[in-house]
């Protein structure tokens, strides 16, 4: 997940996936496909904040070409290596960039067909994203297409926490998400019964991020928002726009 040079899943990283649900997955597959699924096999599709691979696997099964992942989070790379390197083709597909987004694209050595973005745009500020969308612009071909994840509506601040748990093991794994005026404040434990065995925080600065402030913020760079329901929306590059201005490489491999 993008960020500075602070690693905001040192502390959390080993926990995060376990409560992200085949609900948070379910609606992003078929637009995945719809998007890139057409593409061929000398394509490229970035996915910008690809934690583990949970992206980049989701994308390898409808897209048959190349995957820029790009993540900044050494524990989350841990697993995102460890995900490409025991799949043969993953191995053979997918770059990884240990940069965040916008400086990623600085190793970019070609142009782009797509890019995926989900639940991480919350990380940047709002002139990060301006500005990783003008870079994407210079890249990506007239009328190529992105996934983003954002909501329609941010719902009124309740002031109270979101938790979750999991059973592993005869162990119970606990997650709760307290929202926080300047970000989120995330804690986990793990319980054998009543007893707590380990409990770690860590404070984010993720901030939710709506549809309209991104179609406002990609509009400048030539994208329009579409959405596809509350929390998934796609960006097109407009088809009148001049090509990308990176210069073509002698061969496509990001």
């Amino acid at each position: 997940m993008p960020g500075s040079q602070l690693d905001e899943y040192e502390l959390i990283g080993e926990l995060h996936d376990l409560f992200l649900s085949e609900e948070t997955w379910s609606p992003i597959r078929p637009v995945l496909q719809a998007l890139f699924g057409e593409l061929g096999d000398s394509a490229v599709v970035m996915d910008i904040g690809a934690g583990t691979g949970l992206g980049v696997d989701a994308l390898a099964r409808v897209f048959d070409g190349r995957i820029t992942a790009v993540e900044p989070s050494a524990m989350m790379r841990a697993g995102l290596l460890t995900r490409i390197s025991t799949d043969e083709d993953l191995a053979g597909r997918v770059r990884i960039i240990a940069e965040p987004a916008p400086a990623a694209f600085a190793q970019l050595t070609g142009p782009i067909d797509g890019f995926l973005c989900t639940h991480m745009l919350g990380h940047l500020s709002s002139h990060q994203r301006r500005e990783m969308f003008a870079q994407l612009e210079q890249r990506m071909a007239p009328g190529a297409s992105g996934l983003v994840t954002a909501d329609r509506h941010l719902a009124p601040p309740s002031g109270q926490s979101v938790e979750q748990h999991r059973r592993l093991g005869g162990l119970d794994y606990v997650a709760r998400f307290l929202p926080q005026p300047d970000g989120l404040v995330q804690r986990y434990e793990v319980r054998d019964g009543g007893t707590v065995l380990r409990s770690v925080e860590a404070a984010s600065r993720w901030q939710p991020v709506t549809q309209a402030a991104l179609a406002a913020e990609a509009a400048p760079a030539g994208f329009e928002l579409v959405s596809r329901g509350d929390g998934l929306a796609t960006l097109r590059r407009s088809p009148f726009r001049t090509p990308p201005r990176t210069a073509q490489p002698t061969g496509r491999r990001h």
